[in-house]
């Protein structure tokens, strides 16, 4: 019995007595005839109401000794003409089983698909689990398709532009999830360029270099400032860090922003000439991580932490030693001129934006130190290498 039928029966039909019943036998019931059960529901299949609720292909404890166990193992065939103009919930039902609500389709017939012939103990697991897996191997035909008569019964099959209708409604519906995806995505890019922004405007404005949504003076640096860590760089020529330095120490502070150390192996420990250099490095350091947690935490990406593995390269070339004495196993001459050319792009800016008038003398002066040999005529060599 279908839950959904238990409202429309009398109560005493739900105590487990009204399953001990017998209904008519499936060769009894005549199609578009009605059960003395269920007279409000038309009758056309029948399997065991036990058997639908989960229970035994067989005998059933609550029914009486002499109901005969379920043998019939069916589906139900869809009729062809009035589908879909079915009312009512047709019932399925084997000989001396209660009924059940099987489909509300309109069924034409019975096809038998195999037997059940002994009878289980629901009580007992392993039979149980030995009738699922021959439901799950038995091996049911599927319904054949109808004729190609009643296919073309349809006035769009007279179309003699339906396939390329078709293909055209496929097309467009196709389009239409296309454009919404990229939609979607233009969506979530706008707010994530939104939020972005106010995470950025945030952290500036907690560093002093933005404030009212106007430039303070080290607002003003920043934007002068181009480079992939400029906040940091900002910061350094703000805070004094590069000022009271001779020129070729200026340059030695400044690689700190340009380097990188690429090889697998581990980087050495960096050499400084003067504690002087030294300290200085380490403050940046300190201020770069206190900068770096910042950004974390407000949702951005760090920026590259700085790197004092070319000071002491830096210092021995702008004191006029030879390339040949500065290159090493993980240094060529192209990373070492690249390097320079990113150096002396920094010092040029330090030139141009620092507040302190010597500072900025000394950056200019760095300039020249670096800028010398094999630097030189890499920088000023023409398009193409052509002389």
């Amino acid at each position: 019995m279908h839950a959904a039928d238990w409202s429309r029966r009398a109560p005493r039909h739900r105590h487990a007595r009204s399953r001990h019943r017998r209904v008519e036998p499936l060769r009894a019931v005549r199609p578009g005839g009605s059960s003395s059960d269920e007279p409000h529901v038309p009758i056309e299949l029948s399997v065991p109401h036990d058997v639908q609720h989960g229970g035994q292909l067989g005998a059933n404890p609550l029914t009486r000794r002499d109901t005969p166990p379920a043998q019939l193992v069916a589906r139900a065939v869809p009729s062809q003409q009035g589908r879909g103009g079915g009312t009512g919930s047709h019932r399925q039902t084997s000989e001396g089983a209660p009924v059940s609500t099987a489909t509300h389709l309109p069924i034409d017939g019975v096809a038998v698909t195999g037997h059940q012939g002994k009878i289980i103990d629901q009580n007992d697991p392993r039979v149980l689990r030995e009738l699922a897996h021959r439901l799950v191997r038995l091996k049911i035909d599927k319904p054949k398709s109808p004729p190609p008569a009643a296919k073309n019964q349809h006035p769009c099959a007279q179309d003699p532009d339906l396939k390329f209708k078709l293909n055209a409604a496929k097309s467009a519906d196709r389009i239409d999830r296309e454009i919404a995806q990229l939609e979607s995505r233009v969506d979530k890019a706008a707010e994530v360029v939104s939020q972005r922004f106010d995470d950025v405007i945030s952290l500036l404005e907690r560093w002093d270099y933005v404030s009212d949504w106007r430039l303070t003076p080290r607002g003003a640096l920043l934007s002068r400032v181009f480079h992939e860590s400029d906040l940091l760089v900002a910061e350094t020529i703000a805070t004094k860090l590069l000022d009271g330095l001779d020129p070729t120490s200026l340059a030695a502070l400044c690689s700190t922003f340009v380097y990188e150390h690429r090889s697998p192996e581990p980087a050495p420990e960096p050499t400084f000439p003067s504690t002087q250099l030294k300290s200085r490095f380490r403050q940046i350091q300190q201020l770069s991580m206190r900068l770096q947690r910042e950004e974390s935490a407000a949702g951005l990406t760090p920026h590259r932490a700085p790197d004092a593995g070319y000071v002491d390269t830096v210092v021995k070339w702008a004191s006029g030693s030879e390339l040949a004495d500065l290159l090493d196993e993980d240094t060529t001459p192209g990373d070492f001129v690249r390097t320079m050319k990113q150096l002396i792009d920094l010092l040029r800016q330090v030139a141009q934006h620092a507040p302190d008038e010597v500072t900025r003398g000394a950056a200019d002066a760095a300039v020249d130190r670096v800028l010398r040999g094999v630097v030189l005529s890499a920088s000023t060599m023409p398009i193409g290498g052509a002389a």
